[in-house]
């Protein structure tokens, strides 16, 4: 397949791979194959051997079990499962303030974090391995923002968890933005995207039967 496709030139395509289980994409493939197309399905994982660019373009291999402690400040590109918890450190979270994208999965799981703004510039989370997801926030009771202006991707075998922070409140524009980009699991927080949809709902209806109501009123004395 890489002899006959080099996949890092990909410009346009709708793009499916799947049931091939000895195939591996470099990283530059990897980003072709994401940047280049609309991405249904993508069975595979990161071949092992390091590509000549990934020193330059500042990629970091993490391993499966990755803590923010043995993670270099410069990585722009985490290849792992990477885990913030209640033992990351304020210093170590903002290493991932030059991260744009993560090829593994986040989890961020009774951390101290109150927003994600050390995430602000991150892009893309892919996960290619399966019944996994891309992103799994969790139990976080300081957490009330998940707001990260440039992610536009996420995909993953299997949906992104947000459950169970009791003080996040999603607004109308992170639902929109965590949807378009992914299928999510909300549950138990503050208040869920349903849940505020249902509210947004509610209070538009109100809103235009008062607004009609005095309308007709008003036209009684014209």
């Amino acid at each position: 397949l890489r002899a006959c496709f080099p996949l890092q030139s990909v410009t346009s395509a709708s793009i499916q791979i799947a049931a091939n289980p000895k195939l591996c994409v470099t990283i530059p493939e990897l980003n072709g194959i994401l940047e280049g197309g609309t991405v249904h399905n993508l069975e595979a994982k990161v071949c092992d051997e390091i590509h000549p660019s990934e020193s330059v373009d500042h990629v970091c291999r993490v391993g499966d079990s990755a803590s923010l402690a043995s993670i270099p400040a410069s990585c722009e590109t985490l290849v792992g499962r990477i885990t913030v918890d209640h033992s990351s450190s304020s210093e170590d979270v903002w290493k991932l303030y030059n991260v744009t994208r993560i090829f593994g999965k986040l989890t961020i799981r009774n951390s101290s974090l109150v927003g994600f703004s050390p995430l602000w510039k991150l892009r893309q989370i892919v996960n290619l391995a399966g019944y996994e997801s891309a992103l799994v926030v969790e139990s976080n009771v300081r957490l009330k923002s998940v707001f990260v202006k440039n992610l536009y991707r996420m995909l993953s075998d299997l949906p992104t968890r947000i459950e169970n922070n009791p003080r996040l409140e999603m607004s109308l524009d992170d639902c929109d933005s965590y949807q378009s980009s992914a299928q999510i699991d909300f549950r138990n927080n503050k208040m869920d995207c349903l849940a505020l949809r249902r509210k947004s709902s509610s209070a538009d209806g109100t809103y235009g039967s008062i607004t009609f109501f005095f309308t007709v009123i008003v036209s009684q004395f014209l």
